[in-house]
């Protein structure tokens, strides 16, 4: 009998085994955001174009979100751009969505962080601030 359980407690404890958990694979839980996206690129020129956009689990979750921009360099922290536009649900593009582009005058690195900001009524929902890579102008 002693020999069945111990058979039986190594086969289980096998079967549990098989369950693994992949630390790199978790997808941030958010409270009414499906997802969001930026987008930030600087022409050899100097001109640099970023956007931003946030798709909502449902197109009635927000009222609004406001979209902050800042171009920033690389270990200082007063942005060299920085703009905020409150933005409404486009039923075509289904999110949430701003486009701009800003001179940039001096040659370096840079990257964009994004703030969405979002509201139903007058009630904060939830904020997400995310960071693109850095680009060479």
């Amino acid at each position: 009998m002693k020999k069945i359980l111990l058979i039986l407690a190594l086969v289980l404890s096998m079967f549990a085994s098989f369950t693994a958990a992949y630390a790199n694979t978790a997808v941030p839980y958010y409270i009414g955001t499906d997802s969001h996206r930026e987008s930030f690129k600087i022409s050899s020129t100097g001109t640099a174009e970023m956007s931003a956009a946030l798709t909502p689990h449902t197109s009635d979750i927000f009222d609004k979100v406001n979209i902050e921009m800042k171009i920033k360099k690389p270990g200082v922290t007063t942005p060299i751009y920085s703009g905020d536009w409150d933005t409404t649900y486009d039923k075509t593009l289904k999110n949430f969505k701003k486009s701009t582009t800003h001179r940039i005058n001096n040659k370096g690195t840079y990257y964009m962080e994004v703030t969405y900001t979002c509201y139903s009524g007058d009630e904060l929902i939830e904020t997400i601030t995310s960071k693109t890579s850095s680009k060479t102008y």
